[in-house]
């Protein structure tokens, strides 16, 4: 199954930080907590992403004037130590990156700064 390299991230983040949250909503001990025994606890935690893209260029239309579309699909990812996997056989490309999240400090609604 092929999916935009977009919709797979913000995918992939979204559904890693809703299930943090949740299960800090659910367990009866600390998940990603604010503040131990009085002190801040603020540290990014990384979501590291390793991809295999692929571009595709395709041209529709008439031999003249024809309008190209650059595709970038995730052929093969991996998310974390232990990932979820699709693949798919042909030339690719690599792209690896981390985002920074902070599961101690939950998002504040725009008005409170």
């Amino acid at each position: 199954m092929e999916a935009s390299l977009k919709s797979f991230v913000k995918q992939a983040l979204l559904d890693i930080t809703n299930a943090v949250n949740e299960a800090r909503e659910e367990s009866p001990v600390n998940i990603a907590p604010g503040h131990v025994e009085g002190k801040k606890q603020l540290e990014a935690q990384q979501i590291e992403f390793d991809l295999a893209v692929s571009a595709e260029r395709a041209t529709t239309g008439r031999k003249k004037g024809g309008v190209s579309v650059a595709v970038i699909s995730v052929l093969k990812a991996e998310v974390g130590a232990e990932g979820t996997t699709n693949e798919k056989h042909g030339e690719s490309n690599r792209i690896k990156f981390s985002v920074p999240v902070y599961f101690q400090a939950p998002k504040k609604p725009p008005n409170q700064r």
